[in-house]
């Protein structure tokens, strides 16, 4: 019984902090222009696409995606695949996962031309729906600040 009110009060307080990460993200996504966000980096080594993150990462990246994906379900306003990244990024850099970066990729899809973004530490996705994983092709060498 204690243990369900701790963890409800967690969640809670989860979701509280990722609302502030949702407003920071919807409010620099708004305000910066999309080429402004990009930045240049050394492109990516080859990932074995097995590799996943280690068990404690993985606690970390679940716990705070569910808590954003929460947030952008209780706060109104934008709710695009950037603004979530941005929080979620924003989230787990300063809670175990300091090389967590937002990754944006493309694909063809039925209605054209599409992106999306998400983040990655190492290689591996973070607290990315399954729908989503290895559907888009990963733009090399390209973050978001």
């Amino acid at each position: 019984m204690i243990a369900a009110v701790v963890r409800k009060g967690r969640a809670v307080a989860d979701a509280l902090h990722a609302a502030m990460a949702v407003r920071r993200a919807r409010r620099t996504v708004a305000r910066t222009p999309l080429g402004s966000l990009v930045q240049s980096t050394a492109p990516n080594l080859p990932v074995d696409a097995t590799t996943s993150l280690p068990a404690a990462e993985r606690v970390v990246a679940e716990r705070w995606g569910a808590a954003v994906d929460r947030a952008l379900r209780w706060t109104p306003g934008d709710s695009a695949c950037l603004v979530r990244a941005s929080a979620l990024r924003d989230l787990v850099t300063g809670r175990g996962l300091p090389r967590a970066v937002v990754r944006i990729g493309v694909r063809r899809g039925t209605t054209g031309f599409e992106a999306h973004a998400w983040v990655e530490q190492d290689g591996s996705s973070i607290a990315e729906p399954a729908i989503f994983q290895g559907a888009f092709a990963s733009l090399e060498g390209v973050t978001v600040r």
